[in-house]
Order: C-alpha cells, then sequence, then structure tokens
C-alpha cells in the first residue's frame, strides 16, 4: 500500500484546500482530482496486468481517500439529454474509482455513503432507533395527504427537498432552503402530483445546533438568529448576521451521536439539529458532505486538522 492521499472535489472548494494545506505540512502526498475539470486534466483510469491506475498513479499507491463532493463540468451543448449521458457517464467513472478503494481509509466509505446521502427518511429513521428525537414528518406526492398533514399540527409545517438543494440556473448555483408551509399554499397543492416532497413538524426552536462528527470527535455549535428574525426556518438563508458559540451536547446525546455514525459505517458527518425552548435535542438531518470551515473560522474548532490527522493513519 502506498502513501498517497487521494481528494475528490472540485476546483473552487476551500474545504479541500485547508485539509490539503494540514496535509502538507505533516508531509503527506496528495492527489487531487477536480472533478469540474474534466476538459483541462488528461484523465485514464484502467486495468492492466499489473494493477489499476489514475492519473498516472497506481491505485495500490493510495493510502486514504477524502471524498468531498462531485461538481460536474458547465457542458456546452444544446441538447439535454446528451448533457446528462456525459454527466452520467462522469459520474459513473468516479465511482467505480471510489468503490475500488474502500478498502483504505476513506471519509467516507463509499458505499456507505450513497445509502445515507439524498435518503432522509433513512437518516430519520436510524436516528430515532438510537434514541434520537426528530420531527413528524410526511413524505408524498398526494394533496390530501399534505392538507391532513397541515391540518394535524396546526399549520406547523416545513418543507424541504428530498435531494440535493442546489439547482443550476442560467449557469449559476442557487440554492433551495427549507422553508415554511403557508395556508395560501395549499391552493396549490395539486401540482405536488408531479413529484413527491418531504413536509416535516415546524420544531419551536430556541436554537440551531451544527454538529459536525469527525472519527470520534464531535464539534458542536449553536448558532443564533438575530433579534427579529427569529421566524426564519433555514438559518443559512442569513448565516452572516447569525451568532456562533461553542455548544457542549449531553454526553447520552453525544454517545448516540457516535452510535449512530458507526452503524451508517461513516466516519465524517454533519448534523442539523434544533435546540428547543424546553431544552429538547431534535435531529433534523445528516449531511454526509456538510460544510464545516465556516465554523472552523469562527470558532477555531480544529476540523481540518482531524480529518488529516484520521486521513494519516
Amino acid at each position: 500500500m502506498g502513501n498517497n492521499i487521494l481528494i475528490v472535489t472540485h476546483s473552487e472548494d476551500v474545504h479541500a484546500d485547508k485539509v490539503i494545506a494540514v496535509l502538507v505540512g505533516k508531509k503527506q502526498n496528495i492527489i487531487r482530482w477536480n472533478t469540474d475539470k474534466y476538459y483541462n486534466i488528461a484523465l485514464s483510469a484502467g486495468q492492466q496486468a499489473n494493477g489499476k491506475f489514475l492519473m498516472g498513479f497506481s491505485l495500490d499507491e493510495i493510502n486514504g481517500v477524502y471524498f468531498r463532493r462531485i461538481r460536474h463540468p458547465l457542458i456546452e451543448a444544446d441538447n439535454q439529454k446528451f448533457k446528462n449521458l456525459i454527466e452520467e457517464e462522469n459520474t459513473a467513472l468516479i465511482e467505480s474509482i471510489l468503490r475500488s478503494l474502500e478498502n483504505r481509509t476513506m471519509i467516507n466509505n463509499f458505499s456507505a455513503m450513497k445509502r445515507v446521502l439524498h435518503n432522509k427518511f433513512f437518516q430519520l429513521e436510524k436516528a430515532q432507533s438510537v434514541g434520537l428525537f426528530i420531527p413528524e414528518t410526511l413524505i408524498t406526492n398526494d394533496p390530501a395527504e399534505l392538507i391532513a398533514f397541515y391540518e394535524k399540527l396546526n399549520g406547523r409545517v416545513v418543507c424541504k427537498l428530498a435531494k440535493s438543494a442546489d439547482i443550476v440556473i442560467d449557469g449559476q448555483r442557487k440554492v433551495m432552503y427549507t422553508s415554511k408551509v403557508e395556508k395560501k399554499h395549499l391552493e396549490n397543492a395539486r401540482k405536488l402530483k408531479t413529484s413527491s416532497l418531504i413536509f416535516q413538524e415546524a420544531i419551536e426552536k430556541h436554537r440551531d445546533i451544527r454538529v459536525i462528527i469527525v472519527g470520534e470527535e464531535i464539534f458542536a455549535a449553536e448558532i443564533k438568529t438575530p433579534s427579529g428574525e427569529n421566524d426564519v426556518i433555514d438559518y443559512r438563508r442569513i448565516s452572516k448576521k447569525c451568532d456562533y458559540k461553542i455548544h457542549h451536547l449531553p454526553r447520552s446525546l453525544a454517545e448516540s451521536i457516535r452510535k449512530y455514525m458507526k452503524e451508517l459505517n461513516l466516519l465524517f458527518g454533519a448534523i442539523d439539529m434544533i435546540l428547543t425552548p424546553d431544552g429538547r435535542y431534535v435531529f433534523l438531518e445528516l449531511n454526509v458532505c456538510g460544510q464545516w470551515l465556516f465554523l472552523e473560522e469562527k470558532l477555531n474548532f480544529p476540523i481540518s486538522n482531524s480529518i488529516a490527522e484520521l486521513l494519516s493513519k
């Protein structure tokens, strides 16, 4: 086994930049794979009699893998089906290589990550099984079910996407945030039939809690929205205005989170929770490729060092 660490990311990923800087400081050899630069690199991966190769490196020379995320290049083609085909082929190549590396230290194990990624119902089910509180949840494309759910919770309902919240509009990446369901929205509930959405009980909030897990280490932050904007459902809308503090989780909750991650076979995760006024912690979701650098910068959490240490073992 070699001593190279493969970083799978994109060219604008500052999280990868930070981890690479720490790894270089530890005298580690880095291979950075920017997935959005297919046109700018000579990429070959193959099976030869003496082993498998990627970008001139034998896969046997790779000791650790940090998978941050895949970003496809913007493809200049008029045919959308052709664009989709190219993206699917690129993704298939990346995924096949990552799966062949799963016997290395991998953040995260790719097969385990794929099982959890975009599968919010599974995340909630598993969270509940280890003793975490979860909001009442409905996934449906049935307008009647949504209306009944809305009435049952007296209108305290939010809506979120099942998959990624990132979309591309006119070449620009946009984020779709978790949003409150208003009564006026029910007038167009019939449109729900075209696609299922996730609806959840809107939990009364004292603070948002962001939990970063790296192996056995846990870094927790409490996020306070500005006075007068306490009704903001998704703090990311106004993240630059929020106050951030180090938060100390109850020991039993920290152990439940560690158990949750072990059962999912994941070394890294970013968990969003709500701390209610009566002191309950409510699990919302797990992001296996979640953002953490803003917490390192604001609260001096040594997250990049923890990731680098794990990869260097």
